[in-house]
C-alpha cells in the first residue's frame, strides 16, 4: 500500500481547510461567543498536533518573536496565582494557547507558492463581504428595519463597525498586490473587483480608527519600501477612487465626510460621547496598573476587575478598548511589553525582509498586520477571533517566507514535550467545551431538580468555575435550601473574593446567620465599586435601616443619589436603564428617614423627586438607535395597564405580542404605582419590567409585585404572556 505523502496532505489542508475555518469563525457574529472558542480551541491544539506529527521535518522559528509570543504566554499564564478570576485566566491560558500552536503549524505548511491559499482564503473574504453588502443595503431599503444598532454601517458578521474594519484593513493590502501578481488573468480581475469593494466597505464601516490605522500603515509601508509601492500606485489610486464613489453612492457622502472630520474630536476639551468614553477607559485602565502593575488583575480577569478601578456609572465596559493597556491591566507591564516585543519584532522581520527580497506579498502582509496591530490600540478587535485568526495565520506566512529557514528534526526528547504540551491543551480544552455543554443544557431544562444535576457537572468538569457555583447557589436559593445555597457560595466567593456581585449575594445569604459578618462585608465591596450595583446598594441600606445604623443608612443612599445619573439626557445603556427607578427607591428610604427625624420640607421634595424618577420612562433610547421608534418596555407596561382598565381592546391588540387578551373581573381596577426594575437584552430583543401595582376593589386596596415578560417587534416593543 503506498503510503500518504504527509507533507502533500498538510499542504492541502492549508490551501482548503485553512480558509474554511477562518470563515466558519468569522460567520459566527465575528468568533465573539466564548462556547465557539473553547470549540475552535480544542480544533487548533488538534491541528498542531497533527502537524507535530505528520512532518517528518519542521522548521526554525525567528528567535525573537518565538520568544516574545511564547513569554507572553507563558506569563500570562502565570498570572492565574494573582488572577480576579483563576477561571477566566485558565480560559485564557488554553485559548491563546491554542492560537499560538495553530500559528506555529501554519508556520510549518506555508510553503510558496502562496497564490493557491491566497485564492481559496479570499473567496472566503468575498462570502463575508457579500453578507456585510447584504445587510447593509436591507437596511437601506426597508428590508431590514431595526433589530441592531448599527444597520447604517457596514459590519458583516461582527456585529460592530470596529472589528469589522480591523479586518478589512488586515486583507486590502494583500489584495492591491494579487490584482497583479496571481498567474491567472481571471483570478487577477477577481481581486481588483475585490479590492474595490472590500475598500468601499472599509468607508462604509465609517470606523474612524480604522481609517486613521490603514492610514498610518499603508504610508509606513510606502515609506519602507517606496520600490514596491510605485509598482501598484496607479491600480491602488483607481481602486480608492472607484471606492470613495461607490460609497458616496451607497450612503450620502456627508456621512463619510463628517466622520473624516470628526477624528479631530479627539483634541477637543470637550468631546463627543464616544470619545469621552474612550478617556474614561483609558483612565480606568491607568489607574488598574498603577494598583497591579507587575502582575495585574489576571489574564481575562478585567471583566471581573474592572468595577473596582470605575469613577462613574455612566459608561459600564470591562474592555478597555486598547489591547496594549488591556493586557498591561491583566498581565501588568510585563504582558504588555512581551506581547508589544512579539508584534513589533513578527511584523518588522517580515517588513526587512519585503525591502531585501523586493518580495511585493511580503510587503503587503506587512502593511496589513501592521494596520492591525494599530488598529487593535484603538479599538477591541482582538477579542474577535474572525480578525485574530486570520491576523496570526497571515504573520505566520508572513514570517516563514521573510525568514526563509532551514528544516530540522526535532529530537526525540523535544518532541516528546511538545507532544506532552500539546496533548495538553488539547485535553484541557475539551473538558472545558464539555462544562460549557452541560451548561448549555442546564439553560434549556426545565426541570429544576435537573437543571442543578446539569449545572454540578458543569462545576466538576471546571471547577476553578465560579459562574457556575454561582448559578448553581442562586437556584439553590431560589428553591429555598439556603443552608446549601451559603454553602455553595461560600466556595464560589472564595474562588472570586474580589467578584462585586458574588461578594454581595454571599453576604445576602450570611445575613441571616451572621449579620455582622454579612454588613461588614457588603460595606468593603460597597467601598471598593460604589458605582455598580445600586440595586445592592440599596439592599445594604435596608439592612443597615433594620440593624438601627440610619447614619450609615442614609449615607450610602445619599451616596446613590450622587454616583447614579438619572438624568434623561444622559444616554443609558441595557445595564443602566434600571438605574433611575432603583434611585427612585433609594429617594422614598430617604424621604423616609427624613420624614422620621422631622425634616418635612426636604422629605416632600425628596418624596416628589421619588415619584418623578418612578414614573415610567417614555422614549426609548436603545431602541432608536437600533432604528426602531418605540415606546421604552416600562411605558408598554403602563400602557397596558391603562388599557385593561378601560377594556380598550384596540390597544391591547396593539401592544400584547401574541393573542392572549386580559380583563378585570367587574368592580375591579388597576393602577401603576411605580416602576421596580426593568432588565433589557437587546441581542435577544427581550426585556422584563418589574412594577409596583395597585389592586382596588370597593373599599380594598393591595399592593403587590408584577412581572412583565416582552419582545421587541418592528412595530415596537410588545407584551409576552
Amino acid at each position: 500500500m503506498k503510503k500518504v505523502d504527509d507533507k502533500k496532505f498538510l499542504r492541502g489542508f492549508l490551501i482548503f481547510i485553512i480558509p474554511l475555518i477562518l470563515l466558519i469563525t468569522a460567520l459566527d457574529r465575528g468568533g465573539t461567543d466564548p462556547n465557539t472558542k473553547e470549540m475552535l480551541s480544542i480544533l487548533l491544539w488538534g491541528i498542531g498536533i497533527m502537524v507535530l506529527w505528520g512532518l517528518h521535518k519542521h522548521f526554525k522559528i525567528p528567535i525573537i518573536p518565538a520568544i516574545s509570543w511564547f513569554a507572553f504566554w507563558c506569563w500570562g499564564t502565570f498570572t492565574i496565582i494573582f488572577s480576579y478570576s483563576p477561571d477566566a485566566t485558565l480560559r485564557f491560558a488554553i485559548q491563546f494557547g491554542s492560537i499560538i500552536a495553530f500559528a506555529w503549524a501554519i508556520y510549518n505548511i506555508a510553503e510558496k507558492p502562496l497564490w493557491k491559499f491566497f485564492r481559496m482564503f479570499y473567496i472566503t473574504v468575498a462570502i463575508i463581504l457579500a453578507i456585510g453588502y447584504i445587510f447593509l443595503m436591507g437596511a437601506k431599503f426597508g428590508l431590514f428595519v431595526g433589530k441592531h444598532d448599527m444597520m447604517f454601517h457596514f459590519i458583516s458578521t461582527f456585529y460592530w463597525k470596529n472589528p469589522a474594519a480591523g479586518y478589512l484593513i488586515l486583507l486590502i493590502p494583500i489584495l492591491f498586490v494579487l490584482t497583479k501578481s496571481d498567474p491567472s488573468k481571471g483570478w487577477r480581475i477577481f481581486y481588483w473587483i475585490l479590492s474595490i469593494t472590500a475598500f468601499t466597505a472599509l468607508l462604509l464601516t465609517r470606523s474612524r480608527a480604522g481609517w486613521l490605522a490603514f492610514t498610518i500603515a499603508v504610508i509606513l509601508g510606502i515609506i519602507i519600501s517606496f520600490r514596491i509601492a510605485i509598482k501598484y500606485l496607479k491600480s491602488v489610486i483607481v481602486t480608492l477612487l472607484v471606492g470613495f464613489i461607490l460609497a458616496g453612492v451607497i450612503m450620502p457622502p456627508s456621512w463619510i465626510v463628517g466622520r473624516i472630520a470628526q477624528i479631530g474630536e479627539v483634541t477637543k476639551e470637550k468631546p463627543e460621547e464616544p470619545v469621552q468614553e474612550r478617556w474614561m477607559m483609558l483612565d480606568m485602565g491607568i489607574r488598574a496598573i498603577a494598583e497591579n502593575p507587575i502582575t495585574g488583575v489576571g489574564m481575562n480577569g478585567f471583566k471581573i476587575a474592572y468595577p473596582h478601578f470605575l469613577k462613574s456609572s455612566h459608561y459600564l465596559s470591562s474592555h478597555l478598548h486598547n489591547q496594549y493597556i488591556q493586557y498591561a491591566a491583566e498581565g501588568g507591564l510585563p504582558a504588555s511589553i512581551l506581547f508589544l516585543c512579539a508584534i513589533i519584532s513578527s511584523v518588522v522581520i517580515i517588513f526587512i525582509s519585503a525591502r531585501k527580497s523586493k518580495q511585493s506579498i511580503l510587503w503587503a502582509i506587512g502593511i496589513g498586520t501592521l494596520a492591525y496591530s494599530i488598529h487593535i490600540g484603538l479599538d477591541f478587535d482582538w477579542q474577535f477571533w474572525g480578525t485574530t485568526l486570520p491576523y496570526f495565520t497571515l504573520i505566520a506566512i508572513g514570517l516563514r517566507n521573510a525568514y526563509n529557514p532551514d528544516a530540522f528534526n526535532i529530537k526525540t526528547f523535544w518532541k516528546i514535550i511538545f507532544t506532552i504540551l500539546l496533548v495538553l491543551g488539547f485535553l484541557f480544552s475539551t473538558i472545558i467545551a464539555i462544562a460549557w455543554t452541560f451548561h448549555s443544557k442546564y439553560e434549556a431544562e426545565l426541570s429544576i431538580s435537573k437543571q442543578k444535576e446539569l449545572l454540578k457537572l458543569s462545576s466538576k468538569f471546571a471547577p476553578l468555575s465560579a459562574y457556575f457555583k454561582y448559578e448553581l447557589a442562586m437556584l439553590e436559593k431560589m428553591s429555598g435550601n439556603r443552608e446549601n445555597a451559603l454553602h455553595i457560595m461560600e466556595k464560589t466567593h472564595s474562588l472570586e473574593p474580589k467578584n462585586i456581585q458574588i461578594s454581595y449575594d454571599y453576604a445576602m445569604l450570611l445575613y441571616e446567620t451572621n449579620p455582622d459578618s454579612a454588613i461588614k462585608i457588603m460595606l468593603n465591596t460597597l467601598k471598593s465599586a460604589p458605582y455598580v450595583l445600586p440595586e445592592k446598594q440599596l439592599e445594604l441600606a435596608n439592612y443597615l435601616n433594620l440593624s438601627d445604623d440610619k447614619k450609615n443608612a442614609k449615607s450610602i443612599l445619599e451616596q446613590m443619589a450622587l454616583n447614579f445619573s438619572t438624568d434623561p439626557e444622559v444616554r443609558y445603556s441595557a445595564r443602566t436603564a434600571s438605574f433611575r427607578y432603583i434611585i427612585a427607591r433609594a429617594l422614598e428610604y430617604l424621604a423616609d428617614m427624613e420624614s422620621e427625624q422631622k425634616n418635612y420640607t426636604r422629605a416632600d421634595s425628596l418624596y416628589a423627586l421619588s415619584h418623578k424618577l418612578g414614573c415610567p420612562r417614555h422614549n426609548d433610547q436603545l431602541a432608536k438607535i437600533w432604528a426602531i421608534d418605540t415606546p421604552a418596555p416600562e411605558w408598554i407596561v403602563y400602557e397596558l395597564i391603562d388599557a385593561v382598565n378601560v377594556n380598550d381592546t384596540l390597544r391591547l391588540r396593539e401592544i400584547i405580542a401574541d393573542t392572549a387578551m386580559v380583563k378585570l373581573s367587574p368592580g375591579v381596577e388597576i393602577y401603576l404605582e411605580r416602576i421596580m426594575d426593568v432588565k433589557i437584552n437587546m441581542l435577544e430583543e427581550k426585556a422584563k419590567v418589574s412594577a409596583l401595582v395597585l389592586k382596588c376593589q370597593g373599599n380594598r386596596v393591595h399592593s403587590g409585585f408584577e412581572f412583565f415578560d416582552l419582545v421587541l417587534t418592528e412595530d415596537g416593543w410588545k407584551i409576552k404572556f
